[in-house]
């Protein structure tokens, strides 16, 4: 039996609303699985039936658009939920996500949610209040790519990315399909951001230094 009390995202989980024998109902209804690189969690376009918490481990959300190279739109890390959004709003995925290495996810079905969200008012406010931040940060992420600057969105993008060491490995030209810009537009602002300090270049490899920064050209 999973123990979701010892659970590191139990604090952050709606779970942690349900009384003790509907907690052992919920704990009845989720599965906790292990990861490895490349593992598919869920794949884009496909029947949003559970949610799941990143217990360990790093996550990729990506578009595929028929690419061969899908394009990574956020990196997701430990006590991150995720599927939410499309899950709740009866909808397929709107992306894939796949293990960037060992891990460890829990899955939530849509049946488990439903269950309680009828019968206790602070599980139902507590995850409609994380779906809503979830649309939120989606809603701003969008309103940018489609009509921020072009800083604003390279550094978007960067933020989106980034690792727990806040780096991240990425070609130009992966940057520029997430962006929309060129990679010409990518690389002289990767440049002006190294010269202000914001941001550290190694080849492949970008370091993120100076985060409030870069959270500026965002806001920007």
């Amino acid at each position: 039996m999973n123990k979701c009390a010892g659970c590191i995202v139990f604090k952050k989980c709606f779970a942690s609303t349900l009384a003790k024998q509907d907690l052992l109902e919920f704990e009845k209804e989720i599965k906790v699985f292990h990861l490895k690189k490349g593992d598919v969690v869920f794949l884009e376009n496909k029947p949003a039936n559970k949610i799941f918490a990143l217990l360990s481990g790093t996550v990729k959300l990506e578009h595929n658009y028929n690419l061969s190279n899908p394009m990574i739109i956020r990196i997701l890390h430990q006590c991150e939920f995720f599927g939410l959004e499309s899950m709740l709003s009866n909808r397929n995925y709107l992306h894939s996500a796949v293990a960037m290495g060992e891990g460890v996810c829990c899955s939530i079905p849509k049946s488990a949610l439903g269950k309680f969200l009828l019968i206790n008012k602070d599980f139902c406010s507590m995850l409609l209040n994380m779906m809503q931040d979830e649309q939120e940060r989606l809603y701003k992420y969008s309103v940018t790519m489609i009509s921020g600057t072009s800083q604003a969105k390279l550094a978007l993008a960067l933020c989106s990315i980034i690792d727990r060491e806040e780096k991240l490995s990425a070609t130009k030209e992966e940057i520029a399909i997430m962006t929309g810009l060129t990679r010409e537009t990518v690389s002289r602002l990767l440049s002006k951001m190294n010269t202000e300090g914001i941001i550290e270049t190694k080849q492949r490899e970008i370091k993120i230094i100076n985060k409030l920064g870069l959270t500026k050209l965002i806001e920007s």
